[in-house]
């Protein structure tokens, strides 16, 4: 029994990532429970967003967030990236933070 239950927690970890992918990325812009969004963010946040990186480059990459906030100093931009696919309860979000000279810090994924 306990070799099914984890055989069962690491396919179901293993199905949760997705590679990044622009086009699905900026067609589900919506806070559903089914958004891809939340499988690539990992990717998204380990290959692609990098610290330092430019404002105008990750626009590039993920065309306009949702909210737009300056805290401080920083700029932060979030994104809506579904809720997780084993629970579907709570919605998630990506959440970007970029130094007043527009380069990248940091990014976390937040629970609303």
């Amino acid at each position: 029994m306990k070799y099914l239950l984890i055989m069962f927690i690491v396919v179901t970890c293993m199905s949760c990532k997705q590679d990044y992918n622009k086009d699905i990325w900026i067609k589900n812009q919506n806070q559903s429970s089914d958004n891809p969004r939340f499988e690539m963010t990992k990717d998204l946040r380990e290959n692609y967003l990098l610290k330092g990186m430019s404002i105008d480059t990750v626009f590039s990459l993920l065309d306009e967030p949702k909210y737009i906030d300056t805290i401080e100093s920083r700029i932060q931009w979030t994104y809506p990236i579904g809720s997780n696919p084993g629970f579907h309860i709570d919605p998630y979000y990506l959440v970007i933070d970029f130094d007043s000279t527009g380069h990248l810090i940091e990014t976390d994924m937040h629970v609303h």
